[in-house]
């Protein structure tokens, strides 16, 4: 069974093979969960000299993963929203923290729960609801 984390990643992975970029070649991954903010703010720091001053964007799965990146870009003097794009996954209270305000990825938790519930009490069987996500747009994400 595939981790909500891996399926993530195999998303986004599927999204940039249909827009034909190169996954690898352009994508940091980040692992929070099993290494140090030290190992993974030097990732971040060579992702981002790697781009040699290229626009690029960073999805970080997870709006408090997002801090990490945020710092690292000001060591670097690079400014979110000017120099990087990014987006942050669930729309939490972070996104309004962070500064410049962060955009994020709102995957609707409360009409999970509503669905699920519902289909607790109906006894659904075989029943498939597609609830949609909404990417919430702010100036972490807007280069110019």
């Amino acid at each position: 069974i595939r981790s909500h984390e891996q399926l993530m990643f195999d998303g986004i992975e599927d999204s940039f093979k249909e827009n034909n970029i190169d996954f690898f070649t352009n994508c940091c991954l980040l692992r929070e969960r099993t290494r140090m903010d030290h190992e993974n703010a030097k990732d971040i720091e060579d992702f981002l000299r790697s781009m040699n001053g290229a626009r690029c964007g960073i999805i970080a799965l997870g709006d408090t993963r997002a801090r990490l990146i945020y710092k690292v870009a000001r060591k670097l003097g690079l400014k979110i929203g000017r120099d990087l794009a990014l987006v942050g996954l669930y729309n939490t209270r972070w996104t309004e923290v962070l500064s410049p305000n962060m955009s994020s990825i709102a995957i609707n938790e409360n009409i999970f729960v509503q669905k699920t519930i519902q289909s607790i009490i109906e006894k659904w069987q075989g029943k498939t609801e597609i609830i949609k996500p909404e990417l919430i747009i702010r100036a972490s994400s807007k280069v110019e």
